[in-house]
């Protein structure tokens, strides 16, 4: 069960990565911690219950240093999603520096010949208490190597703890900024995540000081549960990640620049109608004059004529960063950028087929003019939102 469950918890961490890295980048660092966490677990798995050389050969000390990696992942993603950014600063390379370390100390490993390594792992496949004896790192003993990695994943999750209980001046001034139900649910889920962390880290350093104490044999028998429930929940937590999509939105934090290069763009009352029908009811969240922009931005550019029109081109022209204007769409407007696109599109179409100017177009000339890429798309989206096709729209406007 650990297996299947640490790789369907790869193939989810995959998937975030995949969806969600332009709304939020922060989402990277959580997908590669959460890969990271299931590989460790792959490994342990094959080296302390596999009965296949093989496989034993693959995960035994190829992949230790990324093991230390997962502490940096989770603390670089609980940071970016307090302070609302990604990017990593000019220090941050020290934090891969004890994972270049060990991967110096393992090199000679990786040029081992293989039969050797094959024989190696049949040994330990024969008898587990010989994991401790054999020296794969030339800078640390087995049992160092092992205390090592839980440690320091320890001192990441104390750090980010610290960083979430006790947020900073700056952080603490600029939370009214914040939308406050979504700095509850990204607050809530860094607590959880960090929790889950804890409890596993701290299962994982039981087992080794009782490895040491006793003998690797016995502990993991005795610990197989806690191998077990921790692989369960975090998979439980990944999947989650699918169904609630909007705790990777993060905290956006909603500082208009000073000198915005797009000017605010005039609205007349039917304009301002629109955005007020359009909006939540709700104007404590600080992203409603941001809501605004995008539906002003929308009647007036008219920039979903544009066939290839997308969310980074309202990104763009508006020069607000993409998790802002996702959240706003979400949790403001209420819709997916698509269902706004092809409404918006939509309605232009019954526009155009309302004039007597255009009785000279083809439909398809039409459909080409409000941004659809064919004539199917068109029909398909026309009558979804009209419940009636484009034909029968014409015809009912004659009458």
């Amino acid at each position: 069960m650990l297996l299947y469950i640490s790789l369907t918890t790869i193939f989810i961490s995959f998937i975030l990565a995949v969806f969600n890295w332009q709304v939020n980048k922060n989402a990277i660092f959580l997908s590669l911690g959460l890969t990271l966490i299931s590989v460790y677990a792959i490994a342990h798995y094959f080296i302390i219950y596999g009965n296949d050389p093989f496989w034993i050969a693959i995960f035994l000390n190829n992949f230790t240093p990324t093991h230390l990696l997962i502490g940096p992942f989770i603390f670089f993603y609980v940071r970016g999603t307090l302070t609302n950014k990604s990017k990593l600063r000019k220090n941050d390379w020290a934090h891969f520096l004890p994972a270049i370390i060990h991967l110096l100390g393992v090199l000679p490993w990786y040029f081992k010949p293989w039969d050797e390594k094959l024989a190696i792992a049949t040994q330990i496949m024969n008898n587990k208490n010989l994991i401790l004896d054999f020296h794969y790192n030339l800078i640390f003993a087995p049992l160092a190597s092992f205390f090592i990695r839980p440690m320091l994943l320890l001192a990441y999750i104390i750090i980010s703890f610290f960083l979430v209980l006790s947020p900073t001046a700056k952080f603490k001034k600029q939370v009214h900024l914040i939308p406050q139900k979504q700095y509850k649910i990204t607050h809530r889920w860094l607590l959880m995540l960090l929790s889950t962390l804890l409890i596993a880290d701290i299962g994982f350093i039981a087992i080794t000081v009782d490895s040491a104490l006793t003998n690797p044999v016995d502990s993991f028998s005795k610990y197989i549960g806690i191998h077990q429930f921790t692989a369960l929940i975090f998979s439980i937590m990944s999947i989650a990640l699918l169904f609630f999509p909007q705790v990777l939105y993060g905290m956006p934090n909603y500082l208009p620049a000073k000198d915005e290069l797009t000017p605010p763009l005039e609205k007349t009352e039917n304009d301002k109608l629109k955005v007020k029908n359009t909006i939540d009811s709700t104007k404590e969240d600080p992203f409603v004059g941001l809501a605004e922009r995008i539906i002003s931005y929308m009647d007036t550019e008219k920039p979903y004529t544009d066939e290839d029109f997308s969310i980074e081109n309202i990104s763009k022209a508006l020069h607000e960063p993409l998790n802002h204007i996702s959240y706003c769409l979400n949790n403001i407007l209420n819709t997916k950028f698509t269902a706004l696109r092809m409404k918006y599109r939509v309605n232009y179409a019954k526009e155009l087929l309302g004039d007597e100017k255009n009785q000279h177009f083809t439909i398809e000339a039409i459909a080409h003019k409000c941004g659809f890429s064919s004539r199917s798309t068109f029909y398909a989206a026309f009558k979804e939102i009209t419940n009636i096709t484009p034909k029968e729209y014409i015809i009912k406007l004659k009458k």
